[in-house]
């Protein structure tokens, strides 16, 4: 659903993360001045990625699972009275090859729409989600989310993160790779040892990045790490422990020794677990204590808080200051890329000048949305340059679409990054590659976002910034007239925009014409 601001009277959203493992909903009620309260929480399992990470593909029944709950959990939210859902799917969405179908599915029997996020804005939106419920001031902490298919690590403090990571790592994952479907039996320390092994073979990296930060405290979320705590506090003291749920690395590698001793029937009853992680649970401990073992954490505490607090935060944040970490991520991106700052910046001024006056003269109809990333499309449409000048737009595409952008969802990365593609050279056409995988609604945006861009790329070719505005007034039914504000040496910024006149024909099925202001002297149409 679009999310609409919140300005005006409270309202009701619901937050759903479509999990490897389980699928989660949050409700919450919404005041006008974005503070809420949490109405309901709901978790069930519907393990997704189960077989998964065999094949590359989700299994029909754990689709049905998916759906079958997310029904349920739709009409939760319509009982509990939410206006707006905001639904995300994570590792399993995101690697599996047959994901169209389930999104699919999701839509037309649940009527919920899918955003997949990349692995990074995951952790983003977890530690969002985390800290927004802890008291740690200043202090260092390393946020660890153990999923169904990855990991999760984050670094901050109390306001600011300063380290992202998503490892292909997880505990349904891990059993689908290691044990067989039928798997009951005890696990040898052999085989528990080949599961550290390759846990740490992916986690080298990340503990390389971490290891010049000092980590002041270490917070567990997911329910794996969770799990992990009640068991060791069932098994290990015989008083419960006040205060916050936590576990030592002592807790963890013995806790882990014992339910590796145990067949599947035992482990469904030992003391604190929770019987329908028993056959992941080996997985799980064995990747929370490699973590702890590699980055030398002496203990882990609990957060109930994760993704789906995330959302709501994020929620929030957008409607008070959309765009921002979503504008430092595209910048930052651009700047370790070398761009010409002062161009891209003209040219985003341009389109957005282009695309509004367009739409109010009708020659579109989209929307906020569109425009946002019409304007990110814009400072990152020249990137590839970085590679090499020789069809930049096609490396410049590779960046944007590989680039882990943050606060974007990955419909969202494809958009800008098929818009930036089509910037110059061919038009979209579905037997690319770039184009032909996007669902009817986008390509529909990449046709029009495109061609403003191309328009504008044109209006600074010079990057000279000899082309001040470019706005289209009404004109007649057969012909869209652009009046431009220019220096009077601009001949190759207009023969620029000449050049587009077929491709704008083909897109609006109208005739490109442009008029110098304030004299309004009519220059010829752009060819046909």
């Amino acid at each position: 659903m679009e999310q609409r601001a919140i300005e005006g009277r409270p309202h009701r959203a619901a937050f759903i993360d479509l999990g490897t493992n389980s699928i989660r909903i949050l409700i919450a009620e919404i005041d006008p001045g974005r503070t809420y309260s949490i109405l309901r929480q709901e978790k069930e399992v519907a393990r997704l990625g189960e077989g998964l990470f065999g094949d590359g593909l989700l299994e029909p029944e754990a689709i049905d699972r998916a759906v079958q709950i997310a029904k349920t959990f739709r009409q939760l939210a319509d009982a509990h009275g939410a206006e707006e859902i905001v639904c995300v799917g994570t590792s399993a969405t995101r690697e599996a090859e047959n994901r169209d179908e389930l999104i699919l599915r999701l839509h037309d029997e649940a009527g919920l729409d899918v955003r997949i996020v990349s692995g990074r804005e995951e952790a983003r939106l977890i530690y969002l989600g985390v800290s927004s419920g802890l008291n740690i001031g200043k202090q260092n902490a390393l946020f660890i989310d153990i999923g169904g298919g990855s990991t999760e690590l984050m670094l901050g403090d109390q306001n600011q993160h300063y380290y992202l990571d998503s490892l292909k790592l997880g505990s349904v994952r891990l059993t689908n790779l290691f044990f067989p479907v039928d798997f009951s039996d005890r696990v040898s320390p052999k085989k528990y040892g080949r599961l550290q092994e390759y846990a740490r073979n992916a986690t080298i990296r990340a503990v390389q990045r971490l290891e010049p930060f000092s980590i002041d405290l270490t917070i567990g979320s997911s329910g794996t790490i969770t799990n992990m705590c009640e068991i060791a506090q069932a098994m290990l003291y015989k008083k419960k422990r006040e205060g916050l749920l936590k576990a030592s690395l002592a807790d963890i590698q013995t806790v882990a020794a014992r339910l590796c001793g145990m067949t599947l029937a035992e482990r469904r009853n030992a003391p604190g677990i929770n019987p329908e992680r028993a056959d992941i649970i080996v997985a799980g401990a064995a990747i929370i204590q490699t973590v702890m073992e590699e980055l030398k954490l002496k203990s882990i505490q609990v957060s109930e808080r994760g993704l789906q607090h995330g959302l709501l935060l994020d929620y929030l944040t957008r409607a008070g200051d959309r765009g921002s970490i979503r504008l430092w991520s595209v910048l930052q991106f651009a700047r370790a890329c070398r761009f010409d700052e002062a161009h891209a910046e003209r040219v985003a001024a341009l389109a957005l000048e282009m695309f509004e006056s367009a739409r109010e003269v009708g020659l579109h109809s989209l929307g906020e949305q569109e425009a946002e990333l019409l304007r990110y499309a814009a400072l990152l449409h020249d990137v590839g340059g970085f590679l090499s000048y020789s069809n930049h737009q096609a490396h410049s595409y590779y960046f944007i679409i590989n680039a882990d952008l943050l606060g974007f969802d990955q419909t969202e990365i494809a958009i800008m990054a098929s818009a930036a593609f089509y910037h110059r050279k061919s038009l979209p056409k579905r037997k690319h590659p770039e184009f032909g995988p996007l669902d009817a609604k986008s390509q529909s945006a990449v046709r029009v976002l495109a061609i403003f861009l191309r328009l504008a790329e044109s209006l600074d070719r010079g990057h000279a910034n000899r082309v001040q505005s470019a706005r289209f007034v009404k004109s007649g039914p057969r012909a869209a007239k652009l009046q431009l504000s220019a220096d009077a040496d601009s001949a190759l910024e207009l023969w620029g925009l000449e050049a587009q006149g077929k491709a704008f024909l083909k897109t609006f099925d109208r005739q490109l014409e442009f008029e110098l202001a304030p004299s309004l002297e009519r220059l010829s149409p752009a060819p046909s």
